[in-house]
């Protein structure tokens, strides 16, 4: 008869774990993207037309579901067990405000750099500057990829969380070159299909975000520790 404890550390058994982890995990971020789905729904191909400011206000609501999904991820890689819903609920409670503040100023900074880029091709003058937008977008993108995995472990100032972030930007290049190779792959997949495929396999990409991360986060953390060993003595 095979033993309990030898059934719980097993392969199988770990596996169908985290398949739950991930479909609950999937299940509480669509719920928090319910308005973003259904404005895609809704307005379809017209979404940028007729539905674009629905599509801008349900969108900026993205940046705490988002911070909440890496946050209950980032857990499940270091402690391998979650409690999916609360731990959610409870990350996407605490990083509003920060998450949406960061992510609405992110947004508006893509936006209008793609406006620029937008207006200059059609007006023909000053096509010099395009690959300067070109290089900033491709730079503000990058810093969210370290800026929501480290929002979801400390408790920063908005100007330090920047800092933070631009700084393990440039340190970890190596770090830095896979997620940017991750976000053109997704990138490519929501170009050929949809946001929608995004929004089901979310979960697993998130995992995956804050697995190539967790060097990082070890790294500030030992940085705070020790920070915090100097103002006690």
């Amino acid at each position: 008869m095979v033993k309990k404890k030898d059934i719980f550390d097993s392969p199988l058994y770990t596996i169908s774990n985290y398949i739950w982890y991930f479909f609950m995990a999937n299940f509480c971020f669509v719920l928090t993207s319910f308005p973003l789905i259904l404005t895609i729904a809704a307005y379809k191909e017209k979404i940028f037309s007729e539905g674009f400011l629905f599509f801008v206000v349900t969108f900026l609501l993205e940046g705490p579901a988002a911070t909440a999904l890496l946050s209950i991820m980032g857990k499940l890689e270091r402690e391998k067990d979650i409690n999916t819903v609360r731990d959610y609920f409870k990350a996407y409670k605490v990083n509003f405000v920060q998450s949406l503040f960061v992510w609405s100023v992110q947004f508006l900074i893509i936006f209008a750099l793609i406006e620029d880029i937008r207006i200059i091709k059609n007006i023909g003058h000053g096509k010099f500057l395009i690959p300067v937008f070109y290089v900033l977008l491709f730079f503000i993108l990058s810093i969210g990829l370290y800026m929501y995995p480290v929002l979801t472990r400390f408790y920063l100032k908005t100007k330090d969380l920047i800092k933070f972030s631009m700084f393990f930007l440039i340190v970890k290049v190596k770090n830095t070159l896979i997620l940017i190779f991750m976000v053109i792959l997704i990138s490519q997949i929501m170009l050929y299909l949809s946001i929608l495929p995004f929004l089901i396999f979310a979960s697993v990409i998130a995992f995956g975000i804050m697995y190539i991360q967790k060097n990082i986060i070890q790294d500030l953390e030992e940085m705070k520790k020790k920070q915090d060993s100097l103002l006690d003595k």
